[in-house]
């Protein structure tokens, strides 16, 4: 699974040498998606796609959390109907439902983390640039601490999800 890195720099050469420098990393420019207010500076640097430019994560999120309470609230009216006519095998299986719901949501919510372009609004209208660098789980502390440590200027905005195999 993938984490998607959040950074921020002041200027397009800063992103520019953070780019060429996670190059040598061996992460390749398809993992990378810079992000400005004014999309002409972003020439020379990888782009983001019209999904990650839009936070579609965020709307996907919101689709699946409402998703999964109408399931559950659609579980519990089985299980009071089940549970008026005395149907013990629709009651376990609408209570397993809800149960799995639940425990579902707790995971996503709990251990999964969460950036969402809006915390980034106020940095990119100062014409700040956001880069956006997906890797392994595995690579996220070393990237971080790269990043840190050669690029000063960057401001870590934080790690997130991502489905990089879609492009979001």
């Amino acid at each position: 699974m993938y984490r998607r890195l959040y950074f921020l720099f002041p200027n397009i050469d800063s992103v520019a040498e953070a780019v060429h420098d996670l190059r040598m990393c061996n992460i390749s420019r398809n993992r990378m998606h810079a992000l400005a207010r004014d999309p002409g500076l972003l020439k020379s640097l990888p782009p983001s796609s019209g999904l990650q430019a839009n936070d579609f994560g965020k709307r996907l999120e919101a689709f699946l959390w409402r998703g999964n309470l109408l399931l559950f609230f659609i579980a519990l009216a089985f299980a009071i109907m089940a549970a008026v006519q005395g149907n013990t095998g629709v009651l376990l299986s609408t209570a397993t439902v809800m149960l799995t719901g639940f425990a579902v949501g707790y995971w996503f919510a709990v251990e999964i983390p969460h950036v969402h372009l809006d915390e980034f609004k106020g940095a990119l209208s100062h014409h700040e640039i956001l880069l956006m660098v997906d890797v392994p789980l595995s690579q996220v502390a070393v990237i971080e601490k790269r990043v840190h440590e050669r690029h000063p200027q960057a401001n870590i905005g934080g790690v997130g999800w991502t489905l990089a195999t879609f492009n979001m």
